[in-house]
């Protein structure tokens, strides 16, 4: 009789032992479960979201007109297809302060090295979408140069906005003589290169302020 108690009671205790492991086991896996989730919520936050955010333009427009705003699907589609979409607004300010929306190079990027279907003179472009693409694959290249990656890094973006209007490396020059842009070197790099090239004048040295009276952040 005392065996079969003995019997009874091992095999009680091995179930209790056995329930035990059970609920530890599941116990772990819910605490694993947890962290699992958490990680992924974090890494979420800190990958995707600011990821998300840099692809929203950024930028109120203030006076530009609707020549240009009927341009505003076309500059964010060619924005997308460049990965600068956060400047989309900021370029239909350019383009209000480059023709205002009229004509066919309507980014008056005709001089730039990105326009390979038409002469590098002045005015050439003769499709308003391709100045658009044009113009932002030349405006990408300045942020380049300019070294600027967000919007909000607003002396970097101000080089980028000068560089598109000078060219000639003006972002690399300023960079290097002066650490980045100022209203001040740009009127100095203009006077070079009116000397250098024996022109009457170069490029527009308060571009930065004539584009920015269009956009509010």
């Amino acid at each position: 009789m005392t065996e079969k108690k003995d019997k009874k009671e091992t095999r009680r205790k091995k179930t209790t032992r056995s329930i035990s492991r059970r609920q530890q086991v599941q116990h772990q896996k819910i605490i694993i479960g947890c962290i699992a989730a958490a990680l992924i919520v974090l890494f979420s936050t800190l990958f995707f979201l600011p990821r998300l955010t840099a692809g929203k333009a950024k930028g109120t427009l203030t006076g530009v007109n609707e020549d240009v705003l009927q341009y505003q699907s076309r500059m964010e589609a060619w924005c997308r297809e460049y990965d600068i979409s956060q400047y989309s607004t900021l370029l239909l300010a350019m383009m209000q302060q480059e023709s205002s929306g009229q004509g066919t190079d309507v980014m008056q990027c005709s001089e730039s090295p990105f326009n390979t279907m038409y002469s590098n003179e002045p005015g050439s472009i003769a499709d308003a979408d391709y100045s658009i693409q044009v113009g932002v694959q030349t405006f990408a290249y300045c942020l380049e140069l300019a070294g600027c990656s967000s919007i909000s890094d607003t002396d970097r973006l101000k080089l980028a906005i000068q560089e598109y209007n000078f060219g000639n490396h003006y972002a690399e020059w300023a960079l290097e003589s002066y650490g980045g842009y100022s209203a001040e070197n740009a009127a100095e790099y203009s006077e070079m290169m009116k000397a250098q090239l024996g022109w009457a004048s170069y490029g527009d040295p308060e571009y930065v302020d004539h584009v920015l009276q269009y956009i509010s952040f």
